[in-house]
């Protein structure tokens, strides 16, 4: 049985249904563009922290959008509006809030530095 390609199925995910190539932006800025060319939403701000900024956009049938870790992303995710994508989030705001703290009491408890 042959296995599936995940590359050839990510250059099938990034074609639109035209078959037209859809630009995606390295640095994920400013604006998402469609096959069409079509300007759908802007990059807007949910969350700007020490450690964690989020940002949602509005692709039309869907929000997109994506906590980044010191200007790294680290999570992202899809929402069917604007205000499930900001409790998604804060859902994972506060899970990696909660892992932090727990990381940082395993270490405070750590018998390795009696």
């Amino acid at each position: 049985m042959k296995q599936p390609d995940p590359v050839a199925e990510m250059e099938v995910f990034l074609k639109g249904m035209d078959g037209e190539e859809v630009d995606v932006l390295a640095d994920n800025t400013s604006v998402i563009e469609i096959a069409a060319g079509e300007v759908v939403g802007e990059r807007i701000e949910l969350h700007n922290g020490v450690i964690y900024q989020a940002f949602a956009e509005d692709l039309g049938f869907m929000w997109r959008w994506e906590i980044h870790r010191s200007g790294k992303p680290v999570q992202s995710g899809c929402s069917l509006s604007e205000r499930s994508a900001r409790e998604a989030v804060d859902h994972v705001l506060a899970f990696f809030q909660n892992l932090a703290t727990a990381q940082a009491e395993a270490e405070s408890d750590d018998p390795r530095d009696d």
